[in-house]
């Protein structure tokens, strides 16, 4: 209705929309590592959380294509987007990357008396752990010390723990 009237500025209406979206997508994201629940068995938390990395990854990456035309976008319209979201967004992928490696862990130190073909796939799942946390570390452009040492000492097993 509004954009029938001469001079009504559809493109910052536009613009605003397209702002608040972000934003708002992003803030949900940003809830949803926070409350993301860590529980056995970590086979399933490892299948839901690769699941929603994947996703976020895949639509962060095809923000940052756009990023720089989004900004000038924004700017130009007078609207102030704070994009340290995202930074934020990749800090708790890390950190729920950490809490997954710590669960894998304490399940396989839970395997010490567990017959060969449960051993073998506690080893598949340290070894799927390790995989997804350097997806994640990859994603989020390093690690902190935390998920450094959960990593090297999730490496240390599957190279070397009991089979």
């Amino acid at each position: 209705v509004l954009a029938k009237f001469e001079d009504f500025p559809i493109k910052k209406l536009e613009t605003i929309r397209a702002a608040a979206a972000l934003y708002s997508k992003s803030n949900l994201v940003v809830s949803n590592l926070k409350n993301w629940e860590v529980k056995s068995p970590a086979a399933q938390l490892l299948n839901k959380f690769d699941c929603y990395f994947t996703k976020v990854k895949e639509e962060l990456d095809a923000f940052e294509r756009t990023k720089d035309e989004e900004s000038r976008n924004f700017k130009s319209h007078g609207i102030d987007f704070d994009f340290n979201i995202f930074v934020t967004i990749k800090e708790l992928m890390v950190d729920v990357s950490s809490n997954c490696m710590e669960l894998v862990l304490k399940e396989w130190g839970e395997t010490k008396g567990a017959n060969d073909a449960e051993k073998k796939a506690n080893k598949n799942l340290l070894w799927r752990a390790f995989k997804l946390a350097f997806r994640v570390y990859s994603f989020a452009g390093g690690n902190d010390e935390r998920a450094d040492k959960l990593a090297k000492e999730l490496a240390n097993e599957v190279l070397c723990g009991s089979s």
